[in-house]
């Protein structure tokens, strides 16, 4: 893997485009995400913001352009391979194991940096009794940096929707990843709930990894981001610090509409 040059962007898109049956999705996107920043992509309702998160983890391939991350070209790699390289994600709609603990949902998200192998596991081998030890220290460590060590053995699904929302953001964080991407983290949550997340996001930032979040939670994306990406229609409408994005007038028109009398 190829590292980032000092002031280069860890992740890069080039002219990436998405189409669907004829129909852009994502068209001629370029952008870039800084090592240790706080990037927000937000748009209305069709904007193409889920789409260009399902392509920049992998789900899906783009029609044309490319993707860089850490200096390296991984748009023509799966999403597990993406996972190896440091590129973790959550989803809006959220993917746990109901009748697992939280610890062992944390577990599960580690499973990329195993290294004993399926036989090994089977057969309980010194190294793979290791690696669950590591795994389980690990998961632990996860679930205390989205504040639900004490939730630990609890099954998934006795826990509420705001705690089941930071799960997955301790699931994701136990691959160790050097660039997370979340999908509407705050979602579904209540006032309490999104100033928690808002925290949690922050801490995670402070501690080196960038994040890259879909959201449309103005409340959070003005309180925690460094640089905003708008789409609408796939395209590129602004992008800058939150101050300047909220006086950019095709942003309001974007979101508000043309008020043709004005």
């Amino acid at each position: 893997m190829n590292a980032a040059a000092p002031g280069e962007a860890l992740l890069e898109a080039r002219g990436l485009t998405r189409m669907f049956a004829g129909l852009a999705a994502v068209q001629e996107l370029s952008f870039g995400v800084a090592p240790g920043a706080i990037k927000a992509v937000i748009g209305p309702n069709g904007a193409g913001k889920t789409t260009l998160l399902n392509l920049l983890s992998g789900f899906i391939e783009p029609s044309a352009g490319e993707i860089r991350f850490g200096g390296a070209r991984i748009d023509a790699i799966p999403a597990h391979a993406r996972v190896g390289r440091g590129m973790a994600r959550t989803f809006q709609n959220l993917q746990v194991f109901g009748r697992m603990t939280a610890l062992e949902n944390v577990m599960v998200g580690r499973h990329v940096r195993s290294r004993a192998g399926y036989f090994a596991g089977l057969l309980s081998t010194p190294a793979s009794r290791r690696e669950t030890e590591a795994a389980r220290a690990a998961a632990l460590a996860a679930l205390a940096r989205v504040g639900l060590e004490r939730r630990a053995h609890t099954e998934a699904t006795d826990l509420s929707f705001g705690e089941l929302k930071l799960l997955e953001l301790a699931r994701a964080l136990a691959s160790e990843p050097r660039l997370l991407l979340l999908d509407e983290p705050a979602a579904g949550l209540a006032l309490a709930e999104t100033d928690r997340m808002a925290g949690v996001i922050r801490e995670i930032n402070a501690r080196g990894v960038t994040v890259v979040l879909v959201e449309h939670n103005m409340r959070l994306v003005m309180s925690i981001s460094h640089d905003i990406l708008v789409l609408n229609f796939g395209r590129r409408i602004a992008e800058g610090s939150p101050e300047a994005v909220q006086a950019e007038p095709a942003v309001i028109e974007a979101y508000l509409g043309r008020d043709d009398d004005a």
